[in-house]
């Protein structure tokens, strides 16, 4: 090869970083950079020889990125030095949530919506499960919640019996350019999942002025939900945990709402595709280094 590559990056941990690994051994000069969408929680259950496999490949890697706090923590657990660990949020592009109106009509301010796949993974089925417990303790309120998206439980979601004063309104795949004014029709963002790496509709969500009711299993939220702030967080296998972060949040007064929604906008304002390039660009000095200890 006449111009052989400076810097490889390989996203994941399977067959093709082990290439990408082997070739940075075969050329020396060349630095590998091995981007790990991953959390403690994705990761749990991980075969003994998964986890030796990626022990060995990230110690090839002159930098590693991943996306939060819990990432970095498993990158640590499996040797990878702190220095070489790179914090890399998904940063989407958000020009056009931030222009939406953070003021809501009252009839909105806890109006559910979930954007997403309707698979068991995204959690919809314990969380509407809390969802009708608590309108069985409340017996004069009632509760709206618009769903995006399609997936194999949609049929299962829609045949659930519920509460009558739950409205579900199932709204099937929303083409990406029109997600901003479904995020302007409601108050409340709800994303239960019971896995996921990050999570950029909470992003969006946070940059449409939505307060995040949502899943600690979900690094996005982990890493920009303060409670009572500007969202609720829970683990979606504790139910005690749902339904309490869902009472907070349903019970919220209108003028939380309305200072939850700014501290929401406010959060992720700087998360722009600028800042991820920038935290890439580091990253990359980073490994390029003389002085980073691996050659």
């Amino acid at each position: 090869m006449k111009n052989r590559p400076r810097v490889v990056i390989s996203a994941q941990l399977g067959f093709r970083t082990a290439q990408a690994a082997l070739y940075r051994r075969m050329f020396p000069r060349t630095r590998l950079i091995i981007s790990a969408g991953l959390s403690e929680h994705t990761e749990e259950g991980l075969p003994a020889w998964r986890t030796l496999q990626r022990r060995a490949l990230l110690m090839q890697a002159d930098a590693v990125l991943v996306n939060g706090a819990s990432g970095r923590k498993y990158l640590v657990g499996l040797g990878v030095p702190h220095e070489r660990i790179f914090l890399t949020p998904y940063c989407p592009e958000i020009a056009r949530h931030l222009e939406l109106p953070l003021q809501r009509p009252a009839e909105l301010n806890r109006r559910l919506i979930s954007i997403g796949q309707l698979i068991v993974r995204k959690g919809l089925l314990p969380f509407l499960d809390a969802l009708s417990g608590w309108l069985q303790r409340y017996t004069e309120t009632s509760a709206e919640f618009w769903i995006a998206g399609d997936g194999t439980l949609r049929s299962e979601l829609e045949g659930l019996s519920i509460p009558s004063r739950l409205r579900l309104r199932f709204l099937g795949d929303i083409p990406y350019e029109k997600l901003p004014g479904l995020y302007a029709q409601g108050g409340i963002f709800a994303f239960p999942t019971l896995a996921d790496e990050w999570g950029v509709v909470v992003n969006e969500a946070l940059a449409a002025g939505l307060p995040v009711l949502g899943s600690r299993y979900s690094q996005a939220v982990h890493e920009l939900i303060n409670d009572d702030v500007n969202g609720w967080t829970f683990r979606p296998d504790h139910p005690d945990e749902v339904y309490a972060a869902l009472d907070r949040a349903m019970s919220s007064p209108d003028d939380q709402l309305g200072a939850m929604r700014s501290a929401a906008r406010e959060r992720v304002r700087s998360l722009t595709p600028q800042f991820g390039a920038e935290c890439y660009a580091a990253a990359i000095d980073f490994a390029l280094s003389s002085n980073n200890g691996h050659n």
